[in-house]
Protein backbone atom coordinates (compact mmCIF):
# COMPACT_ATOMS: atom_id res chain seq x y z
CA UNK A 1 0.00 0.00 0.00
CA UNK A 2 1.30 3.47 -0.85
CA UNK A 3 1.81 5.91 2.01
CA UNK A 4 0.22 9.35 1.86
CA UNK A 5 3.71 10.74 1.31
CA UNK A 6 4.22 8.61 -1.78
CA UNK A 7 0.79 9.55 -3.05
CA UNK A 8 1.68 13.25 -2.73
CA UNK A 9 4.99 12.69 -4.55
CA UNK A 10 3.08 10.83 -7.26
CA UNK A 11 0.95 13.91 -7.93
CA UNK A 12 4.10 15.95 -8.66
CA UNK A 13 4.43 14.07 -11.98
CA UNK A 14 8.25 14.48 -12.02
CA UNK A 15 10.28 13.99 -15.18
CA UNK A 16 13.56 13.39 -13.34
CA UNK A 17 13.91 12.24 -9.74
CA UNK A 18 17.04 12.62 -7.59
CA UNK A 19 16.97 10.51 -4.41
CA UNK A 20 19.17 11.40 -1.41
CA UNK A 21 18.61 8.97 1.46
CA UNK A 22 20.62 6.41 3.43
CA UNK A 23 22.36 8.22 6.28
CA UNK A 24 19.66 7.51 8.87
CA UNK A 25 19.39 3.89 7.79
CA UNK A 26 22.79 3.32 9.44
CA UNK A 27 21.33 3.78 12.94
CA UNK A 28 21.31 0.34 14.64
CA UNK A 29 17.61 0.62 15.45
CA UNK A 30 16.99 1.09 11.72
CA UNK A 31 19.70 -1.05 10.11
CA UNK A 32 19.28 -4.07 12.41
CA UNK A 33 15.56 -4.11 11.75
CA UNK A 34 15.16 -2.79 8.20
CA UNK A 35 18.73 -2.99 6.86
CA UNK A 36 18.12 -6.36 5.17
CA UNK A 37 15.24 -4.73 3.32
CA UNK A 38 17.08 -1.49 2.42
CA UNK A 39 17.68 -2.70 -1.13
CA UNK A 40 14.08 -3.81 -1.56
CA UNK A 41 12.78 -0.53 -0.10
CA UNK A 42 15.01 1.49 -2.44
CA UNK A 43 13.92 -0.58 -5.43
CA UNK A 44 10.28 -0.10 -4.44
CA UNK A 45 10.78 3.66 -4.22
CA UNK A 46 12.38 3.68 -7.68
CA UNK A 47 9.64 1.46 -9.10
CA UNK A 48 7.01 3.84 -7.75
CA UNK A 49 8.41 6.70 -9.82
CA UNK A 50 9.09 4.53 -12.87
CA UNK A 51 5.38 3.71 -13.03
CA UNK A 52 4.45 7.35 -13.48
CA UNK A 53 3.24 8.44 -16.90
CA UNK A 54 6.18 10.84 -17.40
CA UNK A 55 8.58 7.86 -17.16
CA UNK A 56 11.09 9.99 -15.21
CA UNK A 57 14.85 9.62 -15.34
CA UNK A 58 16.14 8.82 -11.85
CA UNK A 59 19.42 9.78 -10.13
CA UNK A 60 20.68 8.15 -6.92
CA UNK A 61 22.89 10.10 -4.49
CA UNK A 62 25.50 8.50 -2.28
CA UNK A 63 25.19 9.83 1.29
CA UNK A 64 27.71 12.34 2.65
CA UNK A 65 30.53 11.11 4.94
CA UNK A 66 30.02 10.53 8.67
CA UNK A 67 32.98 12.09 10.51
CA UNK A 68 32.07 10.72 13.96
CA UNK A 69 29.57 8.10 15.07
CA UNK A 70 26.64 9.95 16.66
CA UNK A 71 22.99 9.11 17.36
CA UNK A 72 23.78 5.67 15.96
CA UNK A 73 24.68 7.11 12.55
CA UNK A 74 28.02 5.61 11.54
CA UNK A 75 30.48 5.65 8.65
CA UNK A 76 31.12 1.89 8.74
CA UNK A 77 27.55 1.10 7.73
CA UNK A 78 27.59 3.93 5.18
CA UNK A 79 30.67 2.42 3.52
CA UNK A 80 29.99 -1.29 3.96
CA UNK A 81 26.21 -1.33 3.83
CA UNK A 82 24.45 1.64 2.27
CA UNK A 83 26.80 2.71 -0.53
CA UNK A 84 27.31 -0.82 -1.98
CA UNK A 85 23.53 -1.31 -2.12
CA UNK A 86 22.95 2.05 -3.82
CA UNK A 87 25.67 1.30 -6.38
CA UNK A 88 24.27 -2.19 -6.99
CA UNK A 89 20.75 -0.90 -7.54
CA UNK A 90 22.04 1.92 -9.77
CA UNK A 91 23.99 -0.60 -11.89
CA UNK A 92 21.06 -3.03 -12.12
CA UNK A 93 18.61 -0.27 -13.02
CA UNK A 94 21.15 1.59 -15.21
CA UNK A 95 20.69 4.76 -13.14
CA UNK A 96 23.28 7.56 -12.78
CA UNK A 97 24.84 8.23 -9.37
CA UNK A 98 25.68 11.61 -7.79
CA UNK A 99 28.61 10.99 -5.44
CA UNK A 100 28.04 13.35 -2.51
CA UNK A 101 30.25 11.13 -0.37
CA UNK A 102 33.33 11.79 -2.49
CA UNK A 103 32.46 15.45 -2.99
CA UNK A 104 32.37 16.11 0.78
CA UNK A 105 35.16 13.72 1.85
CA UNK A 106 38.22 15.14 3.65
CA UNK A 107 36.21 18.23 4.61
CA UNK A 108 35.48 17.73 8.34
CA UNK A 109 35.32 21.47 9.01
CA UNK A 110 32.13 21.56 6.94
CA UNK A 111 30.49 19.25 9.52
CA UNK A 112 30.43 21.00 12.93
CA UNK A 113 28.52 18.15 14.61
CA UNK A 114 30.36 15.53 12.48
CA UNK A 115 27.10 14.46 10.81
CA UNK A 116 25.32 17.45 9.24
CA UNK A 117 27.00 19.91 6.85
CA UNK A 118 27.14 23.62 7.65
CA UNK A 119 26.38 26.38 5.14
CA UNK A 120 29.62 25.74 3.26
CA UNK A 121 28.87 22.02 3.10
CA UNK A 122 25.32 22.64 1.92
CA UNK A 123 26.71 24.96 -0.75
CA UNK A 124 29.09 22.25 -1.95
CA UNK A 125 26.20 19.76 -2.06
CA UNK A 126 24.21 22.23 -4.17
CA UNK A 127 27.17 22.76 -6.51
CA UNK A 128 27.67 19.00 -6.89
CA UNK A 129 24.02 18.39 -7.71
CA UNK A 130 23.85 21.33 -10.09
CA UNK A 131 27.03 20.15 -11.85
CA UNK A 132 25.42 16.74 -12.37
CA UNK A 133 22.37 18.41 -13.91
CA UNK A 134 24.46 20.64 -16.16
CA UNK A 135 26.55 17.66 -17.25
CA UNK A 136 23.45 16.02 -18.63
CA UNK A 137 22.20 19.18 -20.37
CA UNK A 138 18.70 18.85 -19.01
CA UNK A 139 15.89 21.26 -19.79
CA UNK A 140 12.25 21.91 -18.88
CA UNK A 141 11.86 21.01 -15.19
CA UNK A 142 9.43 19.70 -12.77
CA UNK A 143 12.11 19.18 -10.24
CA UNK A 144 11.81 17.10 -7.01
CA UNK A 145 14.80 16.36 -4.50
CA UNK A 146 14.35 13.54 -1.88
CA UNK A 147 15.78 12.15 0.29
CA UNK A 148 17.40 12.96 -2.02
CA UNK A 149 14.51 14.57 -4.84
CA UNK A 150 14.58 16.70 -8.10
CA UNK A 151 12.30 16.46 -11.12
CA UNK A 152 12.54 17.79 -14.67
CA UNK A 153 12.00 16.97 -18.33
CA UNK A 154 14.68 16.18 -20.90
CA UNK A 155 14.23 17.20 -24.52
CA UNK A 156 15.40 14.78 -27.21
CA UNK A 157 18.17 15.78 -29.58
CA UNK A 158 20.69 18.43 -28.53
CA UNK A 159 19.04 20.51 -25.79
CA UNK A 160 20.47 23.75 -24.40
CA UNK A 161 21.96 23.75 -20.88
CA UNK A 162 19.76 22.98 -17.90
CA UNK A 163 17.27 25.69 -17.00
CA UNK A 164 14.08 26.26 -15.06
CA UNK A 165 11.11 27.58 -17.01
CA UNK A 166 8.51 30.09 -15.94
CA UNK A 167 5.88 28.35 -13.81
CA UNK A 168 8.03 25.35 -12.82
CA UNK A 169 7.42 23.85 -9.38
CA UNK A 170 10.36 22.62 -7.30
CA UNK A 171 9.90 20.19 -4.37
CA UNK A 172 12.67 19.12 -1.98
CA UNK A 173 12.11 15.75 -0.28
CA UNK A 174 14.53 13.74 1.86
CA UNK A 175 16.18 13.57 5.27
CA UNK A 176 17.70 16.15 7.63
CA UNK A 177 20.10 17.45 4.97
CA UNK A 178 17.13 18.31 2.77
CA UNK A 179 15.06 19.73 5.64
CA UNK A 180 17.97 22.03 6.56
CA UNK A 181 17.90 23.51 3.07
CA UNK A 182 15.24 25.76 4.58
CA UNK A 183 18.13 27.29 6.54
CA UNK A 184 20.96 26.71 4.06
CA UNK A 185 19.03 27.25 0.84
CA UNK A 186 21.99 27.37 -1.55
CA UNK A 187 20.44 25.10 -4.18
CA UNK A 188 17.16 27.05 -4.24
CA UNK A 189 19.08 30.34 -4.33
CA UNK A 190 21.34 29.21 -7.18
CA UNK A 191 18.36 28.07 -9.24
CA UNK A 192 16.12 31.05 -8.48
CA UNK A 193 18.74 33.73 -9.15
CA UNK A 194 19.79 32.09 -12.39
CA UNK A 195 16.42 33.14 -13.84
CA UNK A 196 15.22 36.08 -11.69
CA UNK A 197 12.42 37.11 -14.05
CA UNK A 198 10.75 33.68 -13.97
CA UNK A 199 8.01 32.60 -11.57
CA UNK A 200 9.44 29.46 -9.92
CA UNK A 201 7.76 27.90 -6.87
CA UNK A 202 9.85 26.00 -4.28
CA UNK A 203 8.51 23.63 -1.60
CA UNK A 204 10.67 21.91 1.05
CA UNK A 205 9.04 18.82 2.57
CA UNK A 206 12.19 17.17 3.96
CA UNK A 207 11.89 15.31 7.28
CA UNK A 208 14.66 14.75 9.82
CA UNK A 209 15.80 11.14 10.05
CA UNK A 210 13.79 9.89 7.09
CA UNK A 211 14.59 6.64 5.27
CA UNK A 212 13.34 4.96 2.06
CA UNK A 213 10.85 3.08 4.25
CA UNK A 214 9.73 6.32 5.91
CA UNK A 215 10.51 5.05 9.43
CA UNK A 216 11.14 8.50 10.93
CA UNK A 217 8.26 10.17 9.15
CA UNK A 218 5.91 7.41 10.22
CA UNK A 219 6.61 7.23 13.91
CA UNK A 220 9.52 9.17 15.42
CA UNK A 221 9.47 12.55 17.08
CA UNK A 222 12.00 15.13 15.88
CA UNK A 223 14.13 14.43 18.99
CA UNK A 224 14.12 10.66 18.31
CA UNK A 225 14.85 11.29 14.63
CA UNK A 226 18.12 13.05 15.54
Amino acid sequence: METQGLQRRHRLWPNIVIIKLGTNDTKPQNWNKAGPDFEADLRALIAHFQKQPANPAIYLCLPVPVYQDRWGINEKTVIQGVIPVIKKVAKDKKLPVIDLHQALSAKPKMFPDKIHPNAAGAKLMAETIQAALNKNNIMQIFFSLLVGVLAFESIAGQPPPFQLKDGDRVAFLGDTLIERMQEFNHLELRLATAWPQRNIIFRNIGWSGDTPRGISRAGLSLLQAG
